[in-house]
């Protein structure tokens, strides 16, 4: 017999929801699930008044780099009981280079749901701009683990026009194996990030620019175009919408 986490009555059939709330805010610590009733759900952790029209709005002011603007917006119906609503403010901060607050964001996301990916994977992103590595590294490998693919040379699409190259991989584990090993040399994990590079090398060396680029100057060319490179993989999604918890 199943019982709902919140009000301990028993669900039947098959109307179980599953969320991952963490223990701790701040913590690392990815946790199992835990079962809630249909009508709990809906009160904890989703929107059933969603409005998609202002949603839709906030990306298109994300999109035009209009931050302030989407600072603004999404302050008007803020519930800092939705994951969603945290995880696009933490971003509207990240690009205002308010890294700090956007953490604070991010870490709201993750304590409702520690299965966040885009949140563990942005909260990585602004923890290594401020130079805090370790704590980066983390969170990249949370990424990693929480998606579990397999990466590989058919994992990978490139696209090149004037503009540059654009990589469709596999959505967010490619971009935190490559933040992972940056942030390895910027710890002086040589041989950490020396694995890790390794296992790039071998998914993109047929792939331009990569292809023109030998191996033993792989790890330098990297870290020299750091920069440029993370913004060819790093998924483009500048807000997210609400959604529904595992439904089992």
């Amino acid at each position: 017999m199943v019982k709902c986490e919140n009000c301990d009555k028993r669900i039947i059939f098959k109307k179980k929801y599953y969320e991952y709330p963490g223990n701790k805010k701040g913590s690392f610590e990815i946790t199992e699930h835990k079962t809630y009733c249909k009508k709990c759900f809906d009160e904890l952790f989703h929107s059933s008044n969603e409005n998609t029209e202002d949603t839709g709005k906030l990306i298109i002011l994300m999109h035009e780099e209009k931050f302030k603007e989407a600072l603004q917006d999404i302050n008007k119906n803020f519930n800092k009981r939705y994951k969603c609503d945290w995880y696009n403010k933490g971003n509207i901060y990240y690009n205002l280079k308010k890294d700090q607050e956007a953490i604070k964001c991010y870490d709201e996301a993750i304590y409702l749901d520690t299965h966040y990916i885009k949140a563990w994977y942005k909260k990585g992103m602004a923890l290594f701009e401020l130079d805090e590595f370790d704590k980066a590294t983390k969170c990249f490998t949370n990424v990693l683990e929480l998606e579990k693919n397999y990466i590989n040379e058919d994992s990978i699409l490139v696209h090149h026009s004037e503009k540059g190259f654009r990589y469709e991989t596999n959505v967010w584990t490619f971009a935190s194996l490559l933040m992972r090993a940056l942030s390895f040399m910027q710890e002086k994990k040589f041989d950490e990030a020396d694995e890790t590079f390794t296992l790039i090398y071998r998914v993109v060396k047929h792939l331009p620019p990569f292809n023109s680029i030998e191996q033993d100057k792989f790890i330098e060319f990297c870290v020299k175009n750091s920069v440029e490179i993370v913004g060819w993989f790093t998924p483009n999604v500048v807000a997210s919408f609400s959604s529904m918890g595992n439904k089992h």
